[in-house]
């Protein structure tokens, strides 16, 4: 009985695409499956053969064993390990029957996935997402799906951490007016976090400038730059953060005012009748109707490079809402009319709409959690004063020692 690989997956795949085995066997005996991630075994399964040929796909089974987290920004640590959550390591074994020979094989399944299209042209061409960006430090390389150029944009209220996984050791970063920064001592292939808020702090704590371009070098040799946009003056700003096609978190701003309106359910359901003894009759009563909020907004005027990056937002399965606390709301987004020139590069703005993911039959003012401006001393007309609570109060100590 022999046993034989025809196709595997890369080292490195995403989940969201296929993972896909071929094995070919001269036996029609079921080969015995087993997937084991982070040393445990996870699924057993059987595969029968068909014409001597074992065809199957796990990426829906690592898929269930990713959790991405939202990543914090810091503000002091230029990189930051990113140690769970966008990956998970597994082992897939194949056994065949009596004669136990088996095929083992070791790879890393990440969070998201590319488009088809990409697909079929890097496999023209013998490549992945990862042996053609990912994971080539002669390429930009971060998990970003607003380019896979060299020149990354972003708005300075979009800023977020970019993930990559660590080409090389060492990287440099070079600021518009030839200040270095050098980031050491990376471990390579391990998935960091670069927080551009912290290279602008250690840029201008040092030499006394906020820049607002970046070149990465590797080995004295470009590789990418990074441009930070102002913010468009608007209004309102409704920021929405967002899971990737790849899998990270990135943000994208709606500058433009918006209007708010609340949806209920269905209103046939919201009513009952009630018998009145004093009348003799019925009246109508009603329960408590589920009410979500709507926001309908526009993108602001935009040039269309920026605005392709919305569609990645509008097929996200995790969107949040972020308030000025910081706060997120989950949110789905929509647009009703996604419309681009196609040679055109006049900006232009689309009309979105974000719409809560939950309804509540309840509401609740948004929670205050600052203190008084004034401190608090007797509730007495003495001496006339204001404090901020809209209290009248004396200004001297409720227990005063005498002693002092």
């Amino acid at each position: 009985m022999s046993l034989t690989i025809s196709s595997s997956p890369a080292y490195r795949s995403f989940v969201g695409n296929p993972i896909r085995f071929s094995l070919l066997t001269d036996s029609e005996q079921p080969l015995l499956c087993s997937l084991t991630i982070d040393g445990q075994v996870v699924y057993n399964f059987t595969h029968i053969p068909f014409q001597g040929v074992c065809l199957f796909d796990i990426a829906d089974i690592l898929a269930a064993y990713i959790d991405t987290p939202i990543p914090e920004s810091s503000q002091t640590d230029i990189v930051t390990p990113i140690r769970q959550g966008y990956a998970v390591y597994y082992t897939l074994t194949v056994t065949t029957g009596i004669e136990s020979e088996t095929f083992t094989f070791d790879g890393i399944g990440f969070q998201g996935g590319i488009s088809k299209r990409l697909m079929r042209e890097l496999q023209s061409k013998g490549l992945d997402m990862f042996s053609y960006r990912l994971c080539n430090p002669q390429r930009q390389f971060f998990f970003t799906t607003r380019t896979n150029g060299r020149n990354i944009r972003i708005r300075e209220n979009e800023v977020t951490p970019l993930i990559f996984l660590a080409p090389v050791e060492n990287i440099t970063l070079v600021t518009d007016s030839g200040r270095l920064i050098t980031i050491t001592g990376l471990a390579t292939q391990t998935l960091y976090a670069l927080n551009i808020p912290a290279v602008r702090k250690t840029v201008f704590d040092t030499y006394n400038e906020l820049p607002a371009y970046f070149s990465l070098l590797i080995a004295d040799h470009y590789v990418c730059d990074i441009t930070l946009l102002p913010t468009i003056s608007a209004i309102e700003h409704n920021v929405l953060l967002f899971r990737n096609s790849l899998g990270t978190y990135e943000c994208i701003s709606f500058d433009a005012v918006s209007t708010r309106t609340l949806e209920s359910a269905d209103k046939d359901q919201s009513s009952y009748t009630l018998f009145d003894p004093q009348t003799s009759g019925y009246v109508t009563g009603y329960f408590r109707l589920p009410v979500s909020p709507v926001q309908n907004t526009e993108t602001g005027i935009r040039p269309p490079s920026e605005l392709l990056f919305l569609s990645d937002l509008l097929s996200s399965d995790d969107v949040y809402l972020l308030t000025s606390d910081k706060s997120a709301i989950p949110v789905h987004v929509t647009a009703d009319k996604f419309q681009l020139p196609g040679i055109s590069i006049e900006p232009i703005s689309v009309s979105v709409t974000i719409s809560a993911v939950e309804s509540d039959a309840f509401y609740s003012p948004e929670a205050d959690f600052r203190q008084p401006s004034n401190r608090f001393g007797e509730w007495i007309f003495e001496n006339k004063y204001l404090n901020s609570w809209g209290i009248i109060y004396n200004n001297r100590r409720l227990i005063e020692n005498n002693n002092s």
